[in-house]
C-alpha cells in the first residue's frame, strides 16, 4: 500500500508556549523583488530609473547579507531591465555598437553621461529654477529636520537637472552656497544669513559645511525667539487692552483710530469736501449781506439779480450772458 505524502499536521503545526497566547501565522520573510525596468530615456526618466536602481541594489545586497556570490545569482542585470527596442536603437543610432557585446557598465557609463549632461544642451534660468524649486519647508516643526531637508532636495534638484558640471570646483561651490541662501525662507533668516556671511562668516561663502551650520544656528536662535513671543503674548491676552484703557484714562482721549485729524496730518476727502461746503456757505451768507457794486442788474435795486423781483428766469440768464461777455471782452482787451 502507497504511503500517504501529507504531512501530519498535528506534529507539524507549533506548539503553544503558554495558555492564551495567540497563534502565529507562518509568512514568507521578504516580498518577491522585481528590478526597475527602463523604457524611456529622457532625463528625467534615467534619473528616477538610476535612483531605483540603487534602492534595488541595496536591497539586493541586504537579503543576500552582502554575499557577492549570492547577489550575483539573484539580481537582474541592467541589460535585461532595459526595453530591448529601445537598448537596440540606442546601440544602433547613438552608441554604434553592436547590441549584443554591450555589458551592464557600458550601459550605466552612458546613462550616467546623459543625467550629468544638461538637458536638451540647452543652459536655462537657473537662480529662479533653483530658487522656485528649493524650497524651505516651513510646515516641519523640528528646525535641524527642516534645515537638512533644504539641503537634500538641493543635491536631489541638480541631480534631477543634470547640473553637476555647474558646481564642480571653487567656483561650483560659491555659486551652490549663493544659490542656497537666495532660496532660503522667511525672509528674515535670508536676510540675517546673507548679512553674516557677507560680513563675519565669509568661509561659508565657499563651504557648504559651513553654510549649513551657519544656517542651522540662526534658524534655531530665530525659531527660539519665536517661541518665547508666542509664550509672552499667551500669558496674559487681554495685556494689551488693558494697558490701552489705561492710557485713554489719563489722556481723556478716544482712541487714536477714532481721533480726529489734528493740525498736521492727511486730510481725507470726507472732510475736504465738507471744508469746501462750509466755505461755499460763508461765501454766499458774505455775498448775501453785501450788495453788488451799480445795483441789481434788472431794476438797479440794491439787492443781487438773483434775488430780483421783477427779473424772469429767462430774464435773469441772459442778463448774466451779456454780464460775463463784457467782462470777458474786457479782460481780452486789457491784455491786447
Amino acid at each position: 500500500m502507497a504511503r500517504s505524502t501529507r504531512s501530519n499536521p498535528t506534529t507539524d503545526a507549533p506548539a503553544s508556549t503558554a495558555a492564551g497566547d495567540s497563534s502565529t501565522v507562518p509568512m514568507a520573510l521578504f516580498m518577491p523583488l522585481a528590478a526597475p525596468q527602463l523604457k524611456s530615456t529622457s532625463h528625467a526618466a534615467l534619473v528616477q530609473w538610476r535612483k531605483l536602481r540603487s534602492e534595488y541594489e541595496d536591497e539586493v545586497a541586504m537579503r543576500c547579507n552582502n554575499d557577492p556570490t549570492k547577489m550575483a545569482e539573484v539580481i537582474v542585470s541592467v541589460k535585461k531591465s532595459f526595453d530591448k527596442r529601445l537598448l537596440t536603437a540606442w546601440c544602433d543610432f547613438e552608441w554604434d555598437v553592436d547590441v549584443n557585446n554591450v555589458t551592464d557598465h557600458f550601459i550605466l557609463a552612458k546613462i550616467d553621461d546623459i543625467i550629468a549632461s544638461v538637458k536638451n544642451n540647452a543652459v536655462p534660468d537657473v537662480a529662479a529654477l533653483f530658487k522656485e524649486n528649493v524650497v524651505m519647508d516651513m510646515r516641519e516643526s523640528d528646525v535641524k529636520e527642516r534645515v537638512m531637508q533644504f539641503f537634500v532636495r538641493s543635491r536631489e534638484f541638480i541631480d534631477e537637472q543634470g547640473w553637476q558640471a555647474f558646481f564642480t570646483g571653487n567656483e561650483g561651490v560659491r555659486l551652490k552656497c549663493k544659490l542656497l541662501i537666495e532660496a532660503l525662507e522667511p525672509r528674515s533668516l535670508r536676510e540675517e544669513v546673507s548679512a553674516v556671511v557677507k560680513y563675519q562668516a565669509r568661509i561659508a561663502k565657499e563651504d557648504e559645511k559651513e553654510l549649513f551650520k551657519l544656517i542651522l544656528e540662526k534658524a534655531l536662535d530665530q525659531d527660539r525667539d519665536f517661541q518665547r513671543r508666542k509664550r509672552s503674548r499667551g500669558r496674559d491676552p487681554g495685556e494689551s487692552k488693558r494697558k490701552e484703557k489705561q492710557t485713554q484714562s489719563s489722556t481723556n482721549q478716544p482712541p487714536a483710530k477714532y481721533r480726529k485729524v489734528e493740525h498736521g496730518g492727511k486730510s481725507t476727502k470726507k472732510d475736504s469736501k465738507a471744508s469746501n461746503n462750509q466755505v461755499q456757505k460763508k461765501s454766499a451768507v458774505k455775498r448775501d449781506k453785501t450788495p453788488p457794486t451799480g445795483g441789481c442788474l434788472k431794476c438797479k435795486g440794491d439787492h443781487w439779480l438773483v434775488h430780483c423781483p421783477t427779473a424772469s428766469s429767462d430774464e435773469k440768464k441772459d442778463l448774466l450772458r451779456k454780464m460775463h461777455e463784457r467782462r470777458d471782452n474786457k479782460r481780452a482787451n486789457d491784455n491786447a
